[in-house]
């Protein structure tokens, strides 16, 4: 008869540690995913969006592209790179655009209206993606609050060590010393929320509703910068 509790008692065990670590793999196995993702969307960003930013600036020199800024409700501090461009880092940043216009200052208004397409396409994307991360991240601490309710750490080795003293103190590897540290050890953390990895970014204004505006800035990069010319920059 005892052989047989023996046996139960590790059958109960094996039932326990199952569906523990089964749970507990989907919440690791969506953490990673997370992290991941906030890696990759952080890349792209950095890759992208950034060039978008460089491109405007370019286009506009450094008290405009301030202007810039503080029209479309972006913080000041989100663009530090202030270093003048050079010809060849222009044409670089450029080289992928298409020239459309007869006059300097046609090309130059159709190029920062395309470059700030660009930038509010590529925002509206990532501040998609960030709220998408946003809620993974939710998901995955409402996963972990589950996941303790349907197993208390402490009351699963408190049932384990009551299924041990029921064999006359075999010890059948939770005795109450390592216990205690694999409890410790099996604590699951949430990783941390995107605000304290990522920087959020607002979406500006769509092109119609400052188009005005807009077009102010160009004007005034033409007459501040009479040489910026886009059919140079190929």
């Amino acid at each position: 008869m005892e052989g047989i509790d023996h046996l139960l008692s590790l059958e109960v065990k094996k039932e326990i540690a199952d569906r523990y670590f089964g749970f507990r793999k989907v919440i690791e196995e969506d953490t990673q995913a997370y992290l991941e993702n906030i890696q990759k969307l952080s890349a792209e960003f950095e890759q992208i969006v950034t060039t978008d930013f460089r491109r405007l600036h370019s286009l506009l020199g450094d008290d405009l592209f301030k202007d810039f800024l503080r029209l479309c409700s972006l913080p000041e501090d989100l663009f530090a790179d202030t270093s003048r461009t050079s010809p060849a880092e222009r044409r670089k940043l450029f080289a992928d655009n298409h020239i459309r216009g007869f006059t300097r200052k046609g090309c130059l208004r159709n190029m920062f209206f395309d470059a700030y397409a660009d930038l509010y396409r590529h925002l509206v994307d990532y501040t998609t993606s960030y709220r998408n991360l946003q809620e993974d991240h939710q998901t995955i601490c409402e996963q972990i609050k589950i996941f303790y309710r349907k197993n208390d750490i402490s009351t699963i080795f408190h049932f384990l060590r009551g299924l041990e003293s029921g064999h006359g103190g075999e010890d059948l590897g939770f005795n109450s010393t390592s216990s205690d540290e694999l409890e410790k050890k099996m604590q699951i953390e949430p990783p941390p929320p995107v605000e304290e990895m990522l920087t959020y970014i607002p979406q500006p204004p769509p092109e119609k509703s400052i188009r005005g505006e807009l077009k102010k800035l160009v004007v005034k990069a033409c007459r501040r910068h009479p040489r910026l010319d886009p059919r140079d920059f190929k």
